[in-house]
């Protein structure tokens, strides 16, 4: 079941982004505050930023009238008591609060980009932000995602 979801997830995929690589970063224009870190688990690194800090991106995104894009995060399980915003193009898309999960297991969120905010647009820029006197992150990849 799970292989099978990966591949429609990767099916769908627009861009896709190995956060915590120099290479991608570089590529995906990776911008990060003095105190945003590269971390391993499980043999994948991801970025996290600790409070009042971020970290930022650039992702492609595929309007098409009728359709739909969505973010896709990647975090885990390990990961609790973090609290953050995600912006895309300056303008606040969620509030994320990582309460825990299972540990040892990466998870996705998706969160829906709004056709206004991509319209025209070949790339946006995610910014992570720890606006609330907690850790973002950590998120081991980012998708942009067709519905």
């Amino acid at each position: 079941r799970e292989k099978k979801e990966q591949q429609d997830i990767e099916a769908k995929t627009i861009d896709y982004f190995r956060i915590g690589e120099m290479q991608p970063e570089r590529d995906h224009n990776l911008a990060a505050s003095e105190r945003s870190y590269v971390s391993d688990a499980l043999g994948v690194k991801g970025r996290e930023a600790r409070a009042g800090n971020y970290f930022s991106f650039d992702m492609k995104v595929g309007y098409e009238a009728g359709g739909t894009n969505s973010l896709l995060l990647t975090f885990i399980g390990d990961d609790k008591d973090r609290k953050f915003d995600i912006l895309v193009d300056g303008i606040k898309l969620a509030t994320e609060e990582l309460t825990g999960g299972t540990t040892g297991k990466f998870f996705h969120k998706i969160y829906l980009l709004p056709a206004g905010q991509i319209e025209q647009k070949e790339k946006v820029t995610i910014r992570i932000e720890a606006n609330y006197g907690k850790t973002a992150g950590r998120v081991f990849g980012a998708r942009v995602i067709r519905h």
